[in-house]
C-alpha cells in the first residue's frame, strides 16, 4: 500500500501530476493538506493516511524530505525515512528519522535489504 501525505492541497497535488504526465492512481491514497485541520509537523496527516490504508502507523514508513515532515512522522510513531534535499536538515530532526538516505535508490535497496528483517 502507498500514500501521497502532502501539506499542499489536494487539488494542486492533482494539478501537479497531470502537468508531469503521472497517473496518481497508482498510489492507494491521497492526504492533502486541506483534509486535515492541523499541519506538519502536527502527526495528524500521517495518521490519517495509515487510517485510510488500514495500516498501523509502525507498520509504516515514511520518506520525507522537511525537518516538519520527519517530525510528523516520528510523531505518527512511523519508521521516517530521510531524503534530503536542497535545504539542509537540522541535527535534531536527522537523529529522529528511522535512517538517512542520499538518494531514493538507495530506498529500494534499503526495503530490498530489510525484507527478511523486521523493518
Amino acid at each position: 500500500k502507498i500514500a501521497i501525505a502532502s501539506s499542499t492541497r489536494l487539488e494542486k497535488i492533482h494539478k501537479r501530476f497531470e502537468q508531469a504526465n503521472l497517473d496518481i492512481n497508482l498510489f492507494d491514497s491521497v492526504i492533502g493538506g486541506d483534509m486535515v485541520t492541523d499541519p506538519k509537523p502536527n502527526p495528524q496527516i500521517y495518521l490519517k493516511s495509515c487510517e485510510v490504508l488500514n495500516v498501523a502507523p509502525e507498520n509504516a514508513i515514511a520518506l520525507e524530505d522537511s525537518d516538519y515532515g520527519i517530525m510528523s512522522a516520528s510523531s505518527a510513531g512511523m519508521k521516517a525515512i530521510l531524503v534530503p534535499d536542497i535545504k539542509q536538515n537540522s541535527d535534531e530532526v536527522i537523529n529522529l528519522a528511522y535512517t538517512k538516505v542520499d538518494n531514493l535508490l538507495e530506498v529500494i535497496d534499503l526495503i530490498k535489504k530489510e525484507n527478511n528483517n523486521e523493518f
